[in-house]
């Protein structure tokens, strides 16, 4: 969950303009970033990183089979994530769900995760420093969001980051786009399914460690109807009927 500001903060960087104008004084800055006035832009793709956990670590970060689940893939990204915040994923042994915390806005699933990524991983007040370190991508690996589109976030390489007393080494994490209490819509509820079946098989986790985030660590996320769905795959796929729960079929 990521919880230091406001959706509508973040939406507001959607407005950020693509260069800056004559009339304000601008200084590059390191990777990538171009400080104007009171405000922080990206205004170049960083060079590709060559690290550890980007690009050439030990688990598959392709779509190859996720494909038929992760429709909008990495679509979004207008620049390359920041490996040297990043740290390198030993294991992947948990299959963990959050939720974001904010509500939901009608913007596109694109547009939602490029903003996510400008407020995780670049400054963007210089009148309002941050109070914790920047991170390197945005905190997750995949996003579903409340129309059921699901895209993919940050590499399964590198740990994800998080705000709260909770160790990421070692899960892979799934992010579904609602509040505490909000109704997750069928659309949403039977891609998440998917997408938690088509990432236990691909990356071998078991059932026992699919779970969501205040599984370990004290945090209200995702909420309890997510927490309810999630604990709902779980007992579906024990008894062999979550396939027929994803093509709209009873499961007794």
């Amino acid at each position: 969950m990521v919880s230091r500001a406001s959706i509508s903060l973040l939406l507001a960087l959607l407005s950020f303009p693509a260069h800056a104008g004559n009339s304000l004084s601008c200084q590059k800055e390191p990777e990538g970033v171009l400080r104007c006035g009171n405000q922080v832009l990206a205004c170049s793709r960083p060079p590709q990183p060559s690290s550890s956990c980007l690009g050439g670590g030990s688990f598959d970060n392709s779509l190859g089979g996720l494909e038929w689940t992760v429709d909008r893939g990495e679509s979004w990204r207008q620049f390359y994530p920041f490996a040297s915040r990043m740290k390198k994923q030993s294991s992947i042994k948990y299959l963990t769900v959050h939720y974001t915390g904010e509500p939901r806005r009608p913007v596109s699933i694109e547009q939602k995760l490029q903003v996510l990524f400008r407020f995780s991983a670049y400054y963007y007040s210089c009148t309002e420093p941050r109070k914790i370190a920047l991170w390197g991508d945005v905190p997750y690996n995949f996003y579903v969001d409340v129309h059921g589109n699901v895209a993919k976030g940050r590499d399964v390489n590198c740990q994800d980051d998080t705000n709260t007393a909770y160790d990421p080494a070692g899960h892979l994490s799934v992010v579904v786009e609602a509040t505490l209490n909000d109704r997750i819509p069928d659309d949403q509820t039977g891609r998440l399914y998917g997408t938690l079946r088509a990432l236990q098989l691909k990356y071998g986790i078991p059932l026992s460690r699919v779970g969501v985030h205040h599984d370990f660590g004290e945090t209200q996320c995702p909420g309890p109807e997510i927490t309810r769905l999630v604990r709902t795959y779980v007992q579906m796929t024990k008894q062999g009927c979550l396939q027929n729960k994803l093509r709209g079929a009873i499961c007794n």
